[in-house]
């Protein structure tokens, strides 16, 4: 799925926008119903009714019951915080996406009933991948409009206005993607100058003067690819303070779905010959033929049933459970 989704990116244009069909394996792997439900046991999700008009609330454990109906019967919207919480194949896309875009990925959840706007006409400051899971809505992006049905995608640049209105009962995942941008960059020349940034009292005058100095500029030029690299460090460390400890399951199943454990994984780097995986406490090294094919297929969220009759792909499968690389799909 990934490597489409990379090839789908890097040919998005604005001005030119496309709708997307996902990968099928992953609508079929995800009910909305089982999703739906998961929400009311789980503790770290939080949930937000959302009404025409902008009015949001976040709702009390004691009022998710029946989350769907109520909705429906009372015509409002609901915005579900961090599904990725509740759903190992959600978490997984967000880790992967996490991994290959030096972010750290989070998902919502939108379910909307018939002719809601769950909100105002809005833009983000981070790219957004949009997946319909059922339903249909209509979106106007700055001054185009589209449809989207169920199995339909389409990736949102930051910075673009959108709204949405659904055109039946409606849920979609929005994948937000927070990538470096030249605020960012600005602020990182700012702290390797030893420049504190407060946006209290006088201190904005004061940043602002700072930025239109000659040694400002001078700096931020000579050491643009320091502050580049000091940026992806950041980035990195984010990832790996992201990573949680991992929960060592005894019972392996090479033959039910498997994919990467990015929970106990901040990094991966294909050079071609070898690829690298890097954890907390150790850096792994695979330059096999048959290794390579394997990862790379677990790098991409593909079927690994071509594999699961070789004795030899089973026994690096079962090599890389027992060094916590990957795991079965909950």
């Amino acid at each position: 799925m990934l490597s489409t989704l990379n090839y789908y990116i890097s040919r998005f244009d604005p001005k030119n926008l496309e709708l997307y069909d996902y990968d099928g394996s992953f609508q079929n792997q995800l009910s909305t119903d089982r999703l739906l439900d998961s929400i009311g046991i789980n503790e770290y999700v939080k949930v937000q009714k959302l009404l025409d008009g902008g009015f949001k609330k976040f709702l009390q454990p004691n009022e998710l019951k029946d989350l769907k109906e109520e909705a429906l019967n009372n015509q409002y919207s609901f915005r579900v915080i961090d599904i990725q919480l509740a759903s190992s194949l959600i978490k997984t896309i967000c880790d992967a996406m996490s991994l290959n875009y030096d972010c750290i990925c989070r998902c919502n959840l939108y379910f909307s009933a018939n002719g809601m706007k769950a909100l105002r006409k809005h833009s983000d400051n981070y790219d957004i991948f949009i997946l319909q899971l059922s339903g249909s809505k209509s979106w106007l992006l700055g001054n185009k409009e589209l449809k989207l049905e169920k199995g339909k995608a389409f990736y949102l640049r930051q910075g673009v206005e959108h709204e949405a209105v659904s055109e039946d009962e409606s849920i979609h995942l929005a994948f937000s993607i927070p990538k470096l941008n030249y605020a960012d960059f600005i602020a990182k020349s700012l702290e390797l100058q030893n420049h504190t940034i407060d946006l209290k009292g006088q201190s904005v005058e004061e940043t602002l003067r700072i930025l239109q100095t000659e040694e400002f500029f001078r700096f931020t030029t000579t050491n643009k690819d320091k502050i580049i690299e000091e940026l992806k460090k950041q980035a990195q460390l984010a990832k790996l303070n992201n990573c949680s400890p991992t929960t060592r399951v005894n019972k392996f199943n090479p033959s039910q779905l498997i994919v990467l454990n990015y929970g106990n994984i901040f990094n991966v780097e294909d050079s071609g010959e070898y690829i690298q995986i890097y954890t907390p406490e150790k850096l792994f090294k695979f330059s096999k033929e048959l290794e390579l094919k394997i990862l790379r297929g677990l790098i991409e969220l593909g079927p690994l049933d071509s594999f699961k009759s070789s004795i030899e792909a089973i026994s690096f499968l079962k090599y890389l459970s027992s060094m916590d690389l990957v795991k079965n799909m909950a």
